[in-house]
C-alpha cells in the first residue's frame, strides 16, 4: 500500500456554525470566528464541534471527519470517525456534531482532524481532502451561590411552618366541653316555686284578706 493521497483543501472549526455566503463559502466573519480551541459545556466533557471545509476533487459518496489522538509513547490512533453519508461531491461543506468524553475524547488534549473519503480503487488508502487540529479545553461548572441556597432553605422552612400551624396553641382551637355556667342565687324570700313578680304577690295577699272577712 502506498502513501495516502492528499489534496490541498481547507478546513476551519468553530464553537458556533461559521458564517458562509449563499454559495457555502466561508465569509470574513466566519474566518474571524474560527478557532483551534473548543471549550466544553460547563462541568461536562462535551464539546459542540462545528466544521467548515473546502473540498477539492471530492466525489459523491460518504465523507468522513477523522480525529487522530496520540498515545503517551507517541503512537497515533483513531479516536473517533464521523460519517457524513449524504455528501454528493459539493465544494463547500458545513457540519455540526458533538464530541463527548464517552466517545474517547479527553479534556486538555489536541487532536489531528482529517476530512477524507474512501478510495474507490481496491487496496488504495483513503483520500485526505483537508487537515487541521483542535484542542479540547474543560470549563469548570459555575460556583454555587450560598445566599440563594440559604434563601431556598428559609422558604422551604416557612412553608413547613405554615402547614404545621401555630406553635403557641392560638388560633381557631375549639374550647373544651364542660357543664354550663350556674347563675348566682338571689338573696331574699320567695313565694312558692313560681316567679310571679311583685304585683302577683300583692294580689294573693288581698284575696286571702277578703276570704277571712267572709268567713
Amino acid at each position: 500500500m502506498g502513501p495516502a493521497t492528499a489534496w490541498a483543501g481547507d478546513v476551519k472549526f468553530g464553537a458556533e456554525p461559521l458564517a458562509v455566503d449563499d454559495k457555502g463559502n466561508i465569509t470574513a466573519e466566519g474566518k474571524s470566528a474560527a478557532t483551534e480551541t473548543l471549550k466544553s459545556e460547563p462541568g461536562e466533557e462535551l464539546w459542540v464541534f462545528n466544521l467548515w471545509a473546502k473540498i477539492d476533487k471530492g466525489g459523491p459518496g460518504p465523507l468522513y471527519v477523522e480525529f487522530i489522538g496520540k498515545l503517551p509513547d507517541g503512537k497515533e490512533y483513531v479516536t473517533y470517525r464521523h460519517e457524513h453519508s449524504s455528501y454528493d461531491g459539493e465544494k463547500f461543506v458545513s457540519l455540526s456534531f458533538d464530541l463527548e468524553g464517552n466517545l474517547g475524547f479527553n479534556k486538555g488534549r489536541t487532536y489531528k482532524v482529517k476530512v477524507l473519503q474512501g478510495n474507490t480503487k481496491p487496496g488504495r488508502p483513503d483520500i485526505i481532502l483537508a487537515t487541521g487540529k483542535i484542542t479540547l479545553e474543560y470549563t469548570e461548572p459555575p460556583a454555587e451561590d450560598e445566599s440563594e441556597d440559604e434563601a431556598d432553605d428559609e422558604a422551604a422552612q416557612d412553608e413547613l411552618d405554615t402547614l404545621a400551624g401555630p406553635e403557641d396553641g392560638s388560633g381557631d382551637t375549639p374550647a373544651p366541653e364542660g357543664p354550663p355556667p350556674v347563675a348566682p342565687e338571689k338573696k331574699g324570700c320567695t313565694v312558692g316555686s313560681t316567679d310571679l313578680g311583685l304585683p302577683a304577690v300583692a294580689a294573693l295577699f288581698a284575696l286571702g284578706f277578703v276570704r277571712r272577712r267572709n268567713d
